[in-house]
């Protein structure tokens, strides 16, 4: 190969022939970090991030492989999402038909459980009460069957489930989640070419977008 480097870009090495641009480009990428990390993040989609069946040992990878999979297909179809974790859930308030985590400036219309066979007992009542106010609370995968406050075979998980999830929010794959969301609300930010994806951050009186993927002049 000799000297010729330009294969491997982006190595920050020196010897790159692109090296003296690296100022100018890593100051743009400084101040974009710096904007995009301002405010909070919005959206209208939480997805659980699945500790609890890790923490029970009950398909703790089946069930992270599943929220993974949500992610993604949400994030190709250019709907945003947070993942949330079960002590923003339980400290949320639902207002208006919306979960709302006061300290952290977020609200969302859907609460999403991905196959988690095991949950804190805290979420599944938050999620119960979210959804007799009007949200959206979806199961993908299992229903939550055992929680940390009596374990497996508690008769009053089963009746909170029934409270939680109607049983058109109970859904078997990752796949059959986008014809749900996208009938139940429509996104703050729609591209004219199928796959533009946004990042909408609220920064005092500002809204922000970081637009993606969209055509020049679009």
């Amino acid at each position: 190969l000799g000297a010729h480097s330009e294969w491997a870009p982006p190595c920050y090495h020196f010897r790159m022939p692109y090296w003296k641009h690296m100022g100018v480009f890593l100051k743009y990428f400084e101040r974009l970090s710096y904007l995009m990390s301002q405010g909070h993040h919005v959206c209208d989609i939480a997805i659980i991030y699945p500790v609890a069946p890790y923490e029970a040992e009950l398909n703790g990878d089946a069930a992270r492989d599943v929220a993974f999979e949500i992610g993604r297909k949400l994030f190709e179809s250019g709907i945003n999402f947070d993942f949330i974790d079960h002590q923003s859930v339980e400290r949320a308030v639902v207002t208006d038909g919306r979960l709302v985590v006061e300290n952290a400036g977020a609200s969302y219309k859907a609460l999403i459980f991905p196959n988690m066979e095991a949950t804190r007992w805290s979420s599944l009542e938050k999620a119960a009460a979210f959804a007799e106010a009007g949200g959206m609370v979806l199961s993908v995968g299992v229903l939550p069957s055992v929680t940390d406050r009596a374990g497996r075979n508690d008769p009053d998980v089963a009746a909170l489930s029934h409270r939680a999830f109607r049983p058109e929010y109970r859904i078997a794959r990752a796949d059959e989640i986008l014809p749900i969301l996208g009938s139940a609300f429509t996104p703050d930010f729609q591209g004219l070419e199928k796959h533009v994806r946004a990042m909408h951050r609220r920064i005092g009186p500002r809204d922000v977008y970081m637009v993606m993927d969209a055509a020049p002049g679009s």
